[in-house]
């Protein structure tokens, strides 16, 4: 069964966190802008690296200047721009909108499965926890225009 947003799951009664197919319209274009796949590139890089864009399309990327100033409050940060209430990027080498210090690091480092540091990989805390490391991950958007 699909559906077409996050509140579609939930009115239909499922009231379970988890992975969901959401069907999206082709009128609407969604754009990736961020994906890891195999480990080829390292995510824990500097502000300019993220505000630019690094690695390769077809494999593994992030979009340059996909860092909006606040998220939930907070503001991105990286290695060597930390604008969190610690060194959230430094300690879990990545980067990423933290909050005490995370509880999703997309871009840690890829350790691809079951992993001993906690919080380092590719971690979503809530669904798999911090020592699993997931082996794929895309971020979207549905630009406004």
């Amino acid at each position: 069964m699909s559906f077409k947003n996050c509140k579609d799951i939930q009115m239909s009664g499922h009231t379970k966190s988890g992975v969901y197919t959401i069907c999206c319209l082709a009128s609407r274009s969604i754009q990736v802008i961020q994906r890891r796949v195999d480990g080829s590139q390292n995510f824990k890089r500097l502000w300019n690296e993220y505000k630019s864009g690094f690695g390769n399309v077809a494999v593994e990327f992030w979009l340059g200047d996909s860092m909006t100033p606040k998220h939930n409050g907070m503001k991105f940060s990286t290695i060597d721009n930390e604008n969190n209430d610690g060194s959230c990027a430094s300690v879990y080498k990545g980067a990423w909108w933290y909050h005490g210090c995370h509880s999703c690091n997309p871009n840690g480092i890829y350790l691809n499965g079951s992993h001993t540091n906690y919080g380092e990989g590719i971690n979503w805390g809530a669904w798999k926890g911090h020592h699993y490391s997931l082996p794929f991950l895309e971020m979207k958007i549905r630009p406004h225009y």
